[in-house]
């Protein structure tokens, strides 16, 4: 239930509107679980899901330390399982990050998550309301010694305009937020590669194993959506108030082909 998962349902339907001539049902408000166990009932035949999510939430095991050795083991998992099959990686993840004001980051020569380990004690950081209490943050926490004057959990909505004002001096972002380009916002690197991978997928069920029509039409969006794409199309619906429909629409319209 957030901007990205709706343009991504909307890009999905029209890739096999276009391709194959069916019309296709979006269907909305579903859980990242919820979405999971319909696709395996049937009840569904498409989503998108994110690799972090689905290895802790399907696996619920220590999380490998790279996108690659994550993303090999979902394949090997939802082999044995035969319900779900991953159709195509989509070109982007989705990850946490800290990012600051670019003025901040400048004065304050701040590059990666090693950087701040000294500066925390007098930094203040706002986060959603999950992040504080998930094992990757307790993760990330622990690896890079952080404590910080303050931590605060708020709207998502608000954080990026909290941010701004200087009312905190970092904030737990989402990589793929279009805020984060238009408004020169700095990802502190993460050297240690604690925070995991959520590489975007797109997922089928048994339906569509059958149909290899549609299989070739969700194929042929494998490394089509960039993070910088993927910012693009977030950003036309969160800043210019655009419809995921229409951030859909700018996509095959050729928005995130190179200039």
């Amino acid at each position: 239930n957030f901007t990205e998962q709706y343009i991504l349902a909307q890009l999905v339907a029209r890739q096999v509107e276009r391709q194959t001539g069916r019309p296709v049902e979006v269907v909305g408000a579903m859980g990242g679980t919820m979405a999971y166990e319909a696709l395996r009932s049937g009840e569904i035949d498409a989503y998108v899901d994110y690799t972090g999510s689905l290895w802790k939430t399907q696996l619920r095991a220590p999380m490998p330390r790279t996108p690659a050795a994550t993303l090999a083991g979902l394949r090997q998992h939802f082999a044995a399982e035969n319900k779900v099959h991953v159709q195509a990686t989509l070109g982007f993840a989705n990850n946490y990050a800290l990012a600051l004001r670019r003025d901040v980051a400048t004065a304050a020569h701040l590059n990666s998550l090693s950087d701040l380990t000294a500066q925390a004690p007098q930094r203040r950081i706002a986060g959603d309301y999950e992040i504080f209490s998930r094992d990757e943050w307790a993760q990330v926490q622990r690896g890079y010694a952080l404590r910080f004057a303050e931590q605060r959990s708020m709207d998502p909505a608000l954080m990026v305009p909290a941010l701004l004002q200087g009312e905190v001096d970092l904030i737990t972002a989402y990589t793929s937020d279009g805020r984060i380009a238009q408004l020169d916002l700095v990802l502190l690197a993460d050297p240690q590669h604690l925070f995991p991978s959520y590489e975007a997928l797109l997922l089928t069920g048994g339906r569509v194993a059958q149909d290899a029509a549609v299989r070739t039409a969700l194929q042929g969006l494998a490394g089509k959506v960039s993070l910088a794409c993927m910012q693009k199309l977030n950003f036309l619906v969160d800043h210019d108030g655009r419809s995921p429909t229409e951030a859909a629409a700018a996509f095959f319209a050729g928005a995130c082909n190179p200039t």
